[in-house]
């Protein structure tokens, strides 16, 4: 039991040491362990704020699309049902429908997006942000007379979300 106590005695006297010295501050500037102790905290401290910035970009970056998304629904089924007067009323975008192409007035090109397309189901395909424009593209698939096609909706958006242009691929 003797043994045992003095066993203990001893961890104890060597774990309070220890602890102690590591813990106070060394004055030698050769103190190789203080000093990446710095420059391992400096570093934690760098990540910890740019975790927060990429925390509060990606919280950005969802809502933008769910924005965009939205948007982008709303003018194809406004679209579809002729409702222009509503695209200009609720998002401020003048479109003139000439036979069946979609014309974004302001705006030089005319889309080859048309009438036809915009009452086919949307599936959201990418969103694609650039540091003057947002663009976000939705795949739709039809069965037209037989012939099964894909195509692509890109919906281009400035920064203030107002739509620029509407491009169709195949």
């Amino acid at each position: 039991m003797k043994k045992l106590g003095l066993l203990l005695l001893l961890a104890g006297l060597l774990f309070g040491c220890s602890n102690s010295i590591a813990n106070t501050p060394s004055g030698d500037p050769n103190d190789k362990q203080g000093q990446e102790k710095g420059e391992i905290e400096k570093e934690i401290e760098k990540a910890k704020s740019e975790n927060e910035f990429l925390k509060e970009k990606i919280e950005n970056f969802s809502s933008d699309i769910n924005n965009l998304d939205h948007r982008s629904r709303n003018i194809a089924e406004f679209i579809e049902k002729d409702e222009l007067e509503k695209i200009k009323t609720m998002y401020g975008i003048d479109i003139d429908i000439s036979g069946k192409n979609i014309i974004i007035e302001g705006r030089d090109n005319v889309s080859n997006y048309t009438t036809d397309l915009a009452s086919i189901p949307m599936h959201f395909a990418y969103y694609n942000p650039q540091p003057d424009s947002l663009e976000i593209g939705y795949h739709i698939y039809d069965d037209a007379e037989g012939q099964e096609y894909k195509r692509t909706i890109s919906l281009y958006y400035d920064l203030d979300y107002n739509l620029t242009s509407i491009f169709v691929e195949e």
